[in-house]
């Protein structure tokens, strides 16, 4: 699994996203400002980094169903 954490400023204005999917599979979210983590724990981390620095109230876990 890759773990990616959207870091665009005008789409995180409600929440920070933090993305994981299969290594080989492409997100759309990788096109634009993000991070790339090989584990959720980091991930997560920078996640709530984001969280403090942006004065954002939440961060969401999306992956694939299934997965």
């Amino acid at each position: 699994m890759k773990w990616i954490v959207v870091e665009d400023k005008q789409t995180s204005g409600t929440f920070i996203a933090v993305i994981g999917i299969p290594e080989y599979r492409r997100h759309t979210a990788e096109q634009g400002p993000c991070s790339r983590f090989r584990n959720k724990q980091e991930a997560l981390e920078r996640a709530f980094e984001l969280k403090r620095q942006l004065h954002v109230n939440d961060i969401r876990v999306f992956t694939l169903e299934g997965v």
